[in-house]
């Protein structure tokens, strides 16, 4: 249908496609003639058997293809009762065996898309032990095969999910590509780049890449990613916009992990290469699962303030307090500086509960240790700076008084030093990280790999008063305005209630008033404070950084 609409006259004279498919031997016998030698075709047989579900992922083993036909042939000319029915299964099973060897010139594909979690046994035990590199998802254990099938200076093009570009998952599978292969070029489509397929869960990407050493000769990319619909994605690609061209591909590796960031400046490029990363400097960490939030999980405002501890500065305080419910961080929405403080956990006994549910877990029989859910419980209780492992916005980074325990989606970095928090919160939540926090993750999620590849812009772990006044007023700012709503447990009386005007209209108008203030005083900090990215980026441009002062 799709060739229909590009031509009407197609099904006239339809070409001939050259397509088979891949049989599976499993449950099949050879026949036990003298013609067929068991020992040559077994390779085969075993290669095969479960070809149904591993398809063009299986490389056969290298055997006498001539040899093999001409058995093939003298088992057809003896007329014996078995030909017709094995005769034609041992010829596509020779077929397949010379497709799948055989070197291409160009190999292209839209591969499969299909995360581990959803592997059968047989798919899951052959792609670990074959490709440890990509065994995430299907979609790039198929770049790995459709490399394998490309003869020496071919090319490999692809349509793909863009994960494998920046994931921490796929970094050895980009280690891969950029010390091996000479990546040629490449389309960023992002979402939306079928009219067929909407949302955005689909991000798509399409290159190619050449089999042969890298090259120091330019690579192209064009960026379609922020366009929101096909045809402007199209109508940018065919009008030569948004085109970066990048010399040498072995700069992705100066950055951490190796994401295929293309559109990166000299200057960030310099950043990463030359500056210690976050996580050599503080400690980052990622915390627990309860495996059922719903049972040992509530809203503060749900339980009975009498059960709830607040302020523990570590577990024998919180145990000794015999209170049941403490503070969780579990992350939350886009939020900066302070808030998204609402969830209590019940870690009675310190967290019996929760430990003995982990084990006897039903969801999870491999799980015989609380700890292999529990991660890095001797941080629970400190003082904290923590984002968000998913958001639908910027990366935003808020301040934790000691007393919480920290989910796996509540990332947290501990340092000791009030005056170094102060600092390091005001970098994080500064733009110039922003930009630094996005070559790494463009996607919606920040992982602590992320966050600690970061490099530490010098100025934030000094004494400088300017970076701790800032982030000490920004947090003050969002702290009372968290504290004005009921939905915080700090909560005392309605702001409205805050004045001596007779009127509630007059009330109202002052305290908007006094909300919008504290709103644009808190824009104003967040544009001065420490770093501002100075410029759009826009391809083939630089962009610059510069020191800022509040004034």
């Amino acid at each position: 249908m799709k060739a229909r609409e590009k031509s009407r006259r197609i099904l006239r004279n339809p070409p001939a496609l050259n397509v088979t498919h891949t049989a599976p031997t499993r449950g099949w016998a050879l026949p036990e003639v003298p013609e067929l030698k068991r020992g040559d075709w077994q390779p085969l047989l075993d290669a095969f058997r479960d070809a149904d579900n591993l398809g063009s992922l299986i490389s056969p083993p290298e055997v006498d293809e001539a040899a093999l036909a001409a058995q093939i042939g003298a088992f057809e000319a003896s007329g014996r009762q078995e030909v017709s029915g094995d005769a034609p299964r041992l010829r596509q099973l020779l077929e397949q065996t010379r497709l799948l060897r055989r070197p291409y010139r160009a190999v292209v594909a839209n591969p499969p898309y299909m995360g581990g979690k959803a592997f059968n046994k047989v798919v899951k035990d052959f792609v670990t032990a074959k490709y440890p590199r990509s065994k995430s998802d299907l979609f790039a254990v198929f770049m790995e095969r459709a490399l394998e099938l490309t003869a020496s200076k071919g090319i490999m093009g692809m349509v793909n999910q863009h994960a494998w570009m920046f994931l921490s998952s796929y970094e050895g599978l980009r280690e891969y590509i950029l010390d091996n292969f000479n990546l040629q070029s490449m389309i960023h489509l992002g979402a939306r780049a079928f009219p067929e397929v909407g949302g955005e869960v689909v991000q798509s990407t399409a290159f190619t890449i050449a089999k042969e050493p890298p090259q120091r000769t330019p690579s192209t990319f064009v960026r379609l990613v922020d366009l929101n619909s096909s045809a402007k994605k199209e109508e940018a690609l065919l009008g030569g916009l948004q085109r970066y061209v990048r010399d040498n591909q072995q700069d992705f590796e100066k950055i951490p992990g190796s994401p295929i960031a293309y559109w990166v400046s000299e200057r960030v490029l310099e950043a990463f290469e030359t500056m210690p990363t976050l996580s050599s400097l503080v400690e980052i960490k990622s915390g627990m699962s309860t495996g059922n939030n719903d049972r040992f999980l509530r809203y503060w405002f749900e339980i009975k303030r009498e059960s709830f501890y607040i302020s523990a500065e570590g577990e024998f305080e919180a145990t000794r307090s015999g209170k049941r419910w403490f503070p969780y961080n579990k992350g939350g929405y886009y939020r900066r500086w302070y808030g998204n403080q609402e969830y209590v956990i019940d870690w009675e006994n310190n967290g019996e509960r929760v430990k003995n549910w982990v084990v006897a877990n039903p969801n999870d029989p491999n799980t015989t240790s609380w700890a292999r859910r529990i991660f890095n419980y001797t941080y629970f209780f400190r003082e904290s700076l923590s984002w968000s492992k998913v958001s639908s916005e910027n990366f935003a980074v808020r301040a934790y008084p000691p007393g919480f325990i920290f989910a796996d989606a509540g990332c947290s970095i501990f340092l000791n030093g009030k005056t170094k928090r102060l600092g390091l919160l005001g970098m994080l939540n500064s733009q110039l990280s922003q930009v630094l926090i996005k070559e790494l993750s463009p996607t919606v999620n920040f992982e602590t790999n992320h966050v600690g590849n970061l490099p530490a812009i010098s100025g934030w772990d000094d004494e400088s008063l300017q970076v701790q006044q800032t982030a000490a007023s920004c947090i003050a700012i969002c702290q009372a305005d968290w504290n004005n709503f009921e939905i915080s447990w700090n909560f005392q009386t309605d702001p409205l209630l805050h004045t001596a005007l007779p009127r509630l209209t007059d009330a109202f108008t002052e305290w908007q008033e006094t909300a919008n203030a504290a709103f644009y005083e808190l824009k104003r900090l967040e544009l001065l404070k420490l770093l501002r990215y100075v410029g759009e980026r826009q391809p083939r441009q630089r962009p610059t950084f510069e020191i800022v002062s509040p004034e």
